[in-house]
């Protein structure tokens, strides 16, 4: 019987289900959805957050526990994608003004 699909009442079932651990895929340089797909198929919960890198959006940059760890299926495996750094714009600038003053002096002399 298919996941999800109703029987008769009385009709006998197999119930299979997994326990005990796998070995944690690699994802970085996935995209946040490869990675997704990659560990929950392996029977591992993704927790996603981003971090700032100079990688293309969503692509995973880090991960914890690292490829090849053996984790407890249904743990968490924290898989960091890439979010561009702050822009910081830089002011333009004007060259410098001089001040102009203008003033008569009195003049002096014979008066």
């Amino acid at each position: 019987v298919k996941p999800g699909k109703a029987v008769a009442r009385g009709t006998s079932v197999d119930v299979r289900y997994a326990s005990g651990s796998n070995k944690v895929p690699g994802v970085v340089g996935k995209t946040r959805d490869e990675a997704r797909n990659i560990l929950q198929q392996a029977g591992f919960t993704p927790d996603e957050q981003p971090r700032q890198a100079n990688k293309p959006a969503d692509t995973i940059v880090d991960q914890s526990p690292t490829a090849g760890a053996e984790q407890r299926l249904n743990s968490t495996v924290t898989i960091y994608y890439a979010t561009p750094p702050p822009t910081t714009s830089t002011p333009t600038t004007s060259p410098p003004t001089t001040p102009t003053s203008t003033s008569t002096l009195p003049t002096s002399g014979p008066g």
